[in-house]
């Protein structure tokens, strides 16, 4: 208990740097990305970065804000074996391999972020010549913990997994502890589901002016471990 109490006056204080792409030349769009660091930017005092202003730079800059303690990453992602060349992160303004993502080497050794968080698919895999993928070098780059994905994830679930995770660490829950109470939330049905707006299991608003596809998929489907296993955490669990 008094670890938890601890934990939740410590993220109280954390700047966190949000950063996503959700409109790109050549794949699907991501149309909950806006919504997703909109909501997440209500729980952690943030610097948000959207579409052509999540930039190379925006990465950069992370080595030079000691301030930042939380960083989420919200976009496509694309692992491909054969070394870090062909892996990629998209960014606003283009694309990120895997190689020079490793090149930026957050310089933190003295104040590593608390967690580093990819919203992207397959951020976790890797083969011999990236191991672990581009999660595995957000810890390399100065990270105590960080979150990628094991296969090609759903926009939406993504998104109400991500917002009502970062409220439950608000709550001075552990890091690899509010991930498996989402977990089990998504899992057994115990988001509400009241118009056009999604609530999650405490009665917070998740969101609102949802389409009647995205209504029809949240009645079927989200249950399923497609939908809420993908996301895994490296590093330290708290």
């Amino acid at each position: 208990r008094h670890f938890w109490l601890v934990h939740q006056h410590l993220l109280k204080w954390h700047q966190a740097l949000l950063a996503g792409a959700s409109t790109f030349v050549e794949m699907a769009p991501l149309p909950m990305v806006p919504k997703e660091i909109g909501q997440i930017s209500k729980i952690n005092n943030a610097n948000i970065y959207l579409d052509k202003e999540f930039t190379r730079e925006v990465l950069d800059s992370i080595a030079e804000s000691p301030d930042v303690q939380l960083v989420h990453l919200a976009s496509h992602a694309e692992f491909l074996p054969g070394g870090p060349n062909q892996s990629k992160i998209y960014l606003g303004d283009g694309a990120l391999s895997l190689k020079q993502f490793a090149e930026l080497r957050i310089a933190r050794d003295d104040n590593p972020l608390e967690l580093f968080t990819l919203s992207a698919c397959r951020t976790a895999l890797g083969d011999r010549d990236s191991e672990l993928g581009l999660a595995g070098l957000a810890l390399q780059a100065g990270s105590k913990s960080a979150i990628g994905s094991l296969w090609y994830v759903d926009d939406l679930a993504t998104t109400i997994y991500f917002i009502r995770f970062y409220r439950l660490l608000n709550q001075g829950i552990p890091k690899g502890e509010a991930m498996r109470q989402v977990r089990a939330e998504l899992s057994t049905n115990q988001l509400e589901l009241k118009g056009l707006s999604l609530y999650d299991r405490d009665g917070e608003l998740l969101l609102d002016g949802l389409t009647t596809r995205q209504i029809r998929q949240l009645r079927r489907t989200l249950n399923h471990p497609f939908f809420w296993a993908a996301p895994i955490l490296l590093g330290y669990p708290w």
